[in-house]
């Protein structure tokens, strides 16, 4: 009975912890949009990586470009919101 009932509420456990991911995601893009601009520049995707600490040893301009030329979708140098949310999903 129990795992019935489990099953009928899954999939709201499931998209709630979608949106929190998905805000969680929103909030991180916020905080290194220093500038409020709407969009990730190279500067700001170096201080994420700078920041993130899992690129040790790397240089830092090259990890950011090879950032955004993965996520930057519409050519214009710099990641969205919406590109950083693909990336990050």
């Amino acid at each position: 009975m129990f795992a019935k009932n489990l099953s009928a509420i899954t999939p709201f456990f499931s998209e709630k912890a979608f949106l929190c991911y998905s805000q969680a995601i929103r909030d991180a893009f916020k905080r290194f949009d220093k500038d409020g601009s709407g969009t990730l520049s190279h500067a700001e995707v170096r201080q994420l990586v700078k920041e993130c600490g899992a690129f040790k040893g790397a240089n830092l301009d090259e990890m950011a470009s090879e950032l955004i030329s993965s996520a930057d979708r519409n050519n214009d140098g710099a990641i969205s919101l919406d590109e950083f949310l693909k990336v990050c999903s």
